[in-house]
């Protein structure tokens, strides 16, 4: 009879131990759910950025290819004023 016991005894430490090491391994699981989730937020805002950089570098290669003379960049200048301008009669308009 005390083998029995003994078996019972066994059986339940052994099931302690697999519950605890299951119990273990769950944590762990959320943990690197929660860090891969994490680590998906920062490629994506990564790619983001790198495409910004890569759309800002494609603009200044363009830029540099087209040779402007002093009357389009004064052109220029001044569609840029008009829009500010623009802009400030819309952010006037808003405030009212």
């Amino acid at each position: 009879m005390s083998t029995e016991k003994e078996i019972l005894a066994h059986i339940l430490i052994k099931m302690n131990r697999i519950f605890d090491d299951y119990i273990a391994l769950d944590d762990k699981y959320r943990r690197l759910s929660e860090q891969k989730l994490q680590l998906e937020r920062e490629l994506l805002l990564k790619k983001e950025a790198l495409q910004q950089v890569e759309e800002k570098l494609k603009l200044t290669k363009m830029s540099q290819r087209i040779p402007l003379s002093h009357q389009d960049q004064q052109e220029i200048v001044d569609r840029i004023d008009e829009y500010i301008k623009e802009i400030d009669k819309c952010i006037g308009m808003l405030s009212v």
